[in-house]
């Protein structure tokens, strides 16, 4: 599972570094999104007028991200910025960075009260143990719930930030993968919190 060298650090300790981690994590990522967000309102409208067709007046809407012409072209065409596509690369393996050391963390703060998760290396081994138990297991479906719950949100957002934001992918289907992601995520959002508050539910005997 990573992150070897903790494995020995007792959990309050690791639980501050990761989320340490994952804040500075997140603000290239946040940097990223926020310098395109800039570089598409630098837009310039420019008029034009063309012979032969039924409308003849039209208008350029023109950013360092996108090309559109409203009148004539139903989408925007992707200028390719190379500088986009690199603030992209930042962004989607920031965020990923982010959502690891999230799930690193929550799953300490799920045990950090339970007797016998001393150290990282308990959390590690206890967690491997849950995945590899019974699906009868509540630990074991409301883990790999709340695993699923990132994954589904972090598609969703990389998805939203292709089309909407860093405009390298200008096909709707990516946006709307989104819609499921974002759903699965809001249904299962508060019994997953519930799950991490409560801790682990004991083994049956």
């Amino acid at each position: 599972m990573g992150l070897d060298f903790w494995n020995k650090m007792n959990v309050e300790s690791v639980y501050r570094r990761l989320r340490v981690l994952a804040f500075v994590f997140v603000l290239p990522a946040a940097a990223s999104m926020y310098y395109l967000l800039s570089l598409d309102s630098s837009k310039i409208f420019l008029p034009f007028q063309t012979k032969g067709l039924p409308v003849n007046f039209h208008f350029a809407v023109i950013s360092p991200l996108e090309v559109e012409i409203p009148t004539l072209s139903p989408q925007a065409v992707s200028t390719g910025n190379p500088f986009a596509l690199l603030l992209t690369a930042v962004f989607v393996t920031f965020l990923a960075g982010t959502f690891i050391l999230t799930w690193y963390a929550s799953l300490v703060h799920l045990v950090r009260y339970t007797s016998g998760y001393n150290t990282f290396g308990d959390v590690k081994s206890g967690v491997r143990s849950i995945f590899r138990g019974s699906w009868r297991d509540r630990n074991k479906r409301m883990l790999t719930l709340f695993s699923a719950m990132l994954i589904a949100f972090y598609v969703a957002i990389v998805s939203f930030f292709l089309y909407f934001i860093a405009k390298i992918i200008l096909d709707l289907t990516i946006a709307l993968i989104a819609v499921p992601c974002m759903i699965f995520f809001a249904v299962v959002f508060v019994p997953v919190c519930i799950f991490l508050e409560r801790g682990l539910e004991p083994p049956k005997k």
